[in-house]
């Protein structure tokens, strides 16, 4: 488990060209967005888990006009990336977040809860201060996430989550109608060296609980088995697997 204090610093250094590269998460943002609107609801207090830079923060303002909607990230400058937009948003962790009682009836987090050390305890508190009725709703990554690259260096351990763990959660923290939905996808890279620098760009370098250290030779080993094994029309790809869970309280 990484904690929340590495997990915040980690974002805190990608935080100034985060933007630029996190196409995945922005992909995953609006289908949430959709899944959101999906629900024929109208919120006024919504509260964006792990909010990053703000992007879903602002879409969530937009689509609701007339609510009240505030961001939460464990890393203080990705809040303050966000606060430049205009967005409220506080810096905290995801399992003790610092509001009372059932203070929001839409809670979503885009991304995020992957890195949670604790689900069970997370998702209790985010049951905590939704209101009755109130709908949580988040996408994340799961343990299939980049699986080939763990094959490569050898590695058995992950950070990501499994479906089971996911649905697990939410009932232990007591939320029904849970629906969990499950995607892959591909994403495509001129070489081995672009997927490493786009992970340590987006802050997801550190899916694993031992990081490999990448030697020259861990390198070319590494672009060995991408070039055999994951190759389409010239270029490498890394898959990614995407829960998306809905659920009220």
């Amino acid at each position: 488990m990484i904690s929340p204090v590495k997990i915040g610093n980690n974002f805190s250094r990608v935080a100034p060209h985060y933007e630029q590269h996190a196409d995945i998460q922005y992909l995953l943002a609006e289908r949430l967005l959709e899944q959101i609107k999906q629900q024929n609801i109208s919120p006024d207090k919504i509260l964006d888990i792990g909010c990053g830079t703000g992007r879903l923060t602002q879409a969530l303002l937009r689509q609701y006009p007339y609510a009240a909607v505030m961001g939460l990230d464990v890393s203080r400058e990705m809040v303050k990336a966000a606060k430049d937009r205009g967005i409220e948003a506080v810096s905290a962790d995801a399992q003790e977040l610092p509001f009372r009682d059932e203070t929001f009836n839409l809670i979503v987090s885009n991304a995020a809860y992957q890195w949670v050390g604790n689900l069970a305890a997370a998702f209790q508190e985010a049951r905590r201060i939704l209101r009755e009725e109130g709908i949580f709703i988040i996408s994340c990554f799961g343990r299939n996430t980049l699986k080939e690259l763990r094959d490569c260096f050898g590695i058995r351990e992950s950070v990501l989550p499994e479906k089971g763990a996911l649905c697990d959660g939410l009932i232990a923290a007591g939320f029904s109608k849970i629906n969990v939905e499950r995607d892959m996808f591909h994403k495509y890279f001129d070489t081995t060296g672009s997927l490493l620098y786009w992970l340590k760009r987006t802050g997801a370098n550190r899916i694993y609980k031992s990081q490999p250290r990448i030697s020259r030779g861990r390198f070319k080993e590494a672009n060995d088995f991408y070039s055999r094994n994951c190759r389409h029309n010239g270029k490498i790809y890394a898959e990614f697997e995407v829960f998306y869970a809905t659920a009220r309280r």
